[in-house]
């Protein structure tokens, strides 16, 4: 089994140590009866510092006047982020310079 590749996130922080980040999505698109979407939530908890563990929890859902509403768990997905030694030492530096 081989190991997952590290990705970049546009999260440029972990989540605070202990703390969670909760956030709702949604989105459809369609025209008359007939629609396809998807909604769900995206969990972020902050487990050790500089550490971030996510998961990303979709429903897909779609309607067709021929077949009426269908819906299902869609690609969920999960990871870690830590925080760079160049995200550290920016945020040493801001807390530096108001002192």
């Amino acid at each position: 089994m081989g190991r997952a590749a590290l990705t970049r996130t546009d999260d440029p922080e972990p989540t605070e140590l202990h703390h969670w980040e909760i956030y709702a999505f949604g989105t459809a698109d369609g025209r008359g009866s007939t629609i396809d979407g998807a909604a769900g939530v995206d969990l972020n908890y902050g487990p050790i510092k500089d550490v971030q563990l996510t998961a990303t929890l979709p429903v897909a859902f779609s309607h067709a006047p021929d077949s009426g509403w269908r819906s299902g768990l869609a690609m969920s997905k999960s990871g870690s982020n830590t925080a760079s030694s160049t995200t550290r030492r920016a945020r040493f530096r801001r807390r530096s310079s108001r002192a």
